[in-house]
This record gives C-alpha cells, sequence and structure tokens, in this order.
C-alpha cells in the first residue's frame, strides 16, 4: 500500500489506490468509540427519564381521582 499525507492534517494519509482517508492516529479512534459510547448512555438515561415522568403523571392522575371520590362521598 502506498500512502500520500493529506495536507493540513497530522495523523491522515490517503491510501493512493483505493483513495481511502486512514487515521494513523490510534488514540483518537478510542477517543471517538468512548464518546459515542457515553453519548448513547446519556441516550438510554433520557429515555428512561421519559418513561419514568410518564408513569409519575399517571399515578398523580390515578390519586387525584381517587381523592375526588373520597370527597364526593364525604
Amino acid at each position: 500500500m502506498e500512502y500520500q499525507k493529506i495536507q493540513g492534517y497530522t495523523g491522515l494519509v490517503k491510501d493512493v489506490n483505493t483513495g481511502a482517508v486512514i487515521n494513523l492516529n490510534a488514540q483518537e479512534g478510542i477517543n471517538a468509540r468512548a464518546r459515542k459510547m457515553k453519548w448513547k448512555q446519556q441516550q438510554e438515561e433520557f429515555e428512561n427519564m421519559k418513561e419514568s415522568v410518564k408513569e409519575l403523571k399517571t399515578d398523580v392522575s390515578d390519586i387525584k381521582n381517587l381523592l375526588n371520590k373520597i370527597v364526593e362521598r364525604l
């Protein structure tokens, strides 16, 4: 394989045969995967919170209905 340096970017080269851009800095790839994993975890946490809020709203509505029934009976 023959590589050509990409002007203005250290650690990036272009494969002359395929035209693919290759990152020679392995740490950048590791960091990118870690950022992606953290983002996915945050998204899952957000979705879980949304479900909890929906359940809480339903519970509050049920309590209000029960209180109204109690007041009507008094």
